[in-house]
């Protein structure tokens, strides 16, 4: 199933390490500062759409006690994030290929979280 919507950005096999590999490091201390804020909120669970690479969620998979579920419509990000929670072996995180518009999980979330993809919907 293809999860985007004609003339959104796609991001393949190449896009998507480029883009990783740009934003680890670039985007740490803005992470830090949202999960330090949403880590006030006590949440059972955190919704992240657009996740990408998986790195604001691996950063929200250190509160305690919470399950971060993980949406985007990329094949590879979701590859490159599930190799980046396997390597820390995280495992409060829950990674599924969907949109802003197909949300694939039936949950119900404390808090949902959205970064730099925005302007992809």
């Amino acid at each position: 199933m293809d999860y985007y919507k004609n003339g959104e950005e796609k991001f393949g096999v190449i896009s998507s390490r480029l883009y990783s590999f740009g934003s680890s490091r670039s985007m740490q201390k803005f992470y830090c500062f949202i999960s330090k804020d949403i880590k006030k909120e006590k949440p059972k669970s955190i919704l992240d759409i657009g996740a990408g690479p998986g790195d604001l969620a691996i950063k929200l998979s250190e509160i305690k006690n919470t399950k971060v579920f993980c949406i985007d419509p990329s094949v590879s990000m979701k590859k490159i994030a599930e190799n980046k929670f396997a390597k820390r072996k995280i495992k409060n995180i829950e990674y599924k290929l969907g949109s802003s518009r197909y949300i694939p999980i039936k949950e119900k979330f404390d808090v949902i979280v959205t970064t730099i993809s925005f302007h992809h919907w």
